[in-house]
């Protein structure tokens, strides 16, 4: 994502800033037709940064009406699986994955920093980079898979990757990380987002996904939807952990963050989502069971 997004007018006036902050997160994450900001400074960033959940919101949306749509039909999981897989890496134009291979690169080479951000930077992707790529939708498709084939409201559960794999990228948009450079996408994003606001993105996350995955397991586990609940914030809350864990481990191997880190953090935290929520939905069956 670094050096191929983050257009440069940087004069003009701002819209509306919820207006704005959306359009500009759809336009620059999606494929979606929408309109974005007309001028492109940190206060563009800060307000596309905020909106990206939603964008994750939406994606999971699209995710659960499929999922649903597949149990409809009968059809595999391992089969709705890969059919989520591959619609979530068209929606977004596959740009994460493109982060994902150049972090993979860049961290598995375990070079200098100043070596490190030029692998970070070369256009190429080398097999540590396909690699990356290769294990982390590997982790995916597994782990939605097994969430598919949870009951006939799976598609709740599966819903919620998207969005909490953004959710935990949005840490790496705060005040706490510096970008890289100040030029390009990473200089316009990362650092702008105030603590506050992420953290009231993470109270609302969590319940959000604690009340959903609820729903979607009530009818299947013999226990109480609170308990169900709060094992799902408990998942939620360690993915977000873990994220922001490896955004630290970037920021020190490369001195700062750029959009690569980023896309490489929604990525690998939907996956770690995917497969955590796995674990913690059908260990809690099995102790439900004994």
């Amino acid at each position: 994502m670094s050096g191929k997004a983050g257009p440069e007018n940087i004069s003009g006036v701002h819209g509306p800033a919820v207006v704005e902050g959306l359009g500009t997160a759809f336009a620059w994450l999606t494929v979606f037709p929408a309109r974005g900001a007309q001028v492109f400074d940190t206060i563009t960033g800060r307000r596309a940064m905020l909106s990206m959940p939603v964008v994750g919101a939406v994606i999971g949306v699209i995710f659960a009406v499929l999922s649903s749509a597949a149990v409809r039909l009968n059809l595999p999981a391992f089969f709705t699986a890969a059919v989520l897989v591959i619609v979530g890496e068209l929606l977004t134009r596959m740009m994460h994955l493109d982060g994902l291979a150049d972090v993979g690169d860049a961290l598995g080479s375990y070079a200098e920093p100043v070596k490190a951000r030029e692998i970070l930077a070369d256009k190429y992707t080398g097999a540590l980079g396909f690699g990356a790529v290769l294990l982390t939708l590997g982790g995916l498709w597994a782990g939605l898979s097994a969430l598919s084939a949870v009951g006939p409201l799976a598609g709740l559960l599966v819903g919620c990757v998207p969005f909490v794999a953004r959710l935990a990228a949005l840490a790496g948009c705060t005040v706490a990380y510096a970008p890289l450079s100040a030029t390009g996408f990473g200089a316009l994003v990362i650092g702008t987002v105030p603590s506050l606001w992420h953290r009231v993105w993470v109270v609302v996350g969590v319940l959000v996904c604690g009340g959903v995955s609820a729903a979607a397991l009530a009818p299947v586990l013999p226990l109480s939807s609170w308990v169900v609940a709060m094992v799902v914030v408990v998942v939620v809350l360690v993915v977000l952990a873990l994220v922001n864990g490896l955004l630290m481990h970037m920021r020190r191997r490369f001195g700062g963050l750029n959009g690569d880190c980023l896309g490489a953090a929604i990525e690998i935290g939907g996956a770690v989502c995917a497969v955590l929520l796995t674990v913690a939905v059908y260990g809690v069956a099995a102790v439900a069971t004994v």
